[in-house]
């Protein structure tokens, strides 16, 4: 059964969410030491809280399983029509 959350958990997600650039910022400077070598998997992800800058409620674990039903594979191929990494 999917997870339900609550409006305040949405809500919340996005008030103090780990990959707004302060706490990005914040990330890289004690994780990193310093931006040389930097990724955009290192902006993007932020594997303590298992968030991507796409704000998916329920994380990136969450989308990994839904990756994992759907049975999604590393050969796979996916067409992701949204704005995260890649832009628009």
């Amino acid at each position: 059964m999917p997870k339900r959350f609550s409006s305040k958990t949405v809500k919340d997600s996005y008030l103090d969410h780990p990959v707004q650039m302060k706490n990005v910022l914040r990330r890289i400077a004690e994780e990193k030491k310093g931006n040389v070598g930097l990724t955009a998997g290192d902006l993007a992800y932020d594997a303590k809280q298992g968030l991507t800058d796409q704000n998916h409620i329920g994380g990136a674990d969450y989308v990994i399983e839904i990756g994992r039903r759907l049975g999604i594979r590393e050969q796979t191929r996916v067409l992701e029509l949204g704005c995260g990494i890649g832009g628009a």
